[in-house]
């Protein structure tokens, strides 16, 4: 369906221009997305070395008392 409106033209050298601005604002985007994401990481692989530390040291603790009270 024709509008009756005529296209806009665009010099190559300005859509060019154009094409690079957007894609550093998505490439800077999508790199501080990957900063937040790697943090998400970091926070939970700790959260996980302590839960399996306080694991270790409870099982510790239980094989203790059984054994103490075993002998």
């Amino acid at each position: 369906m024709a509008s009756g409106l005529g296209h806009a033209f665009i010099a190559l050298i300005e859509m060019e221009a154009e094409l690079k601005n957007y894609l550093e604002l998505t490439k800077q985007k999508a790199e501080e997305r990957i900063d937040e994401l790697s943090a998400i990481v970091r926070e939970t692989t700790q959260t996980l070395n302590e839960w399996d530390s306080d694991t270790e040291e409870s099982i510790s603790e239980l094989h203790r008392a059984r054994d103490e009270q075993v002998s």
